[in-house]
């Protein structure tokens, strides 16, 4: 278990940057178009992004949801008494198969990757971005005050605000 003041730390840092890949690389995918001579290069671009868009989501679903393992940091940890809050987001059906499809398709080779041209390829970055939007500020709100870096409070609020960001996923609202 880690002290208030690791975590504390930890949000700042580690957690902070999982927030940050993830809507920085769906805000990417939706909104950069990928333009190159070279074909190979531009999809090489393009499945990168895709690529850091499902890791920091699996990443983020992970610690909001996953039964930990020996290491893990885990939302719970972020709570009083470790205990999340019974109002806090369950975990969605579009959450849960996204996680489920992210440790399919990211982490190993499997035979339950899907081929190209199947309708259920593509990601849904708008829709997946939104969800997770309305879960990272239930967290930075219901989240211990001991626990959450300040400056991860700040960079979330900033990050929601952006222009680019608040098209997609909304207005976020100042408490």
């Amino acid at each position: 278990m880690l002290t208030k003041e690791a975590l504390t730390e930890y949000s700042r840092e580690h957690l902070w940057y999982e927030v940050w890949m993830f809507f920085t690389a769906g805000s990417f995918k939706l909104n950069v178009p990928i333009q190159s001579n070279d074909p190979e290069l531009g999809m090489f671009i393009s499945n990168g992004m895709l690529e850091i868009f499902v890791l920091h989501l699996r990443n983020l679903l992970d610690f909001f949801y996953a039964e930990p393992r020996k290491t893990d940091v885990t939302a719970k940890m972020f709570f009083a008494d470790s205990l999340v809050p019974s109002d806090f987001p369950v975990e969605s059906h579009s959450l849960r198969e996204a996680r489920r499809r992210a440790h399919k398709e990211i982490s190993h080779l499997t035979t339950e990757r899907l081929v190209s041209g199947d309708p259920k390829k593509g990601w849904q970055f708008a829709g997946l971005m939104r969800e997770m939007k309305v879960l990272v500020e239930a967290f930075r709100k219901k989240a211990s005050s001991e626990t959450l870096h300040p400056d991860f409070i700040k960079q979330v609020e900033r990050l929601f605000a952006s222009k680019g960001l608040e098209q997609i996923v909304g207005h976020s609202r100042k408490d």
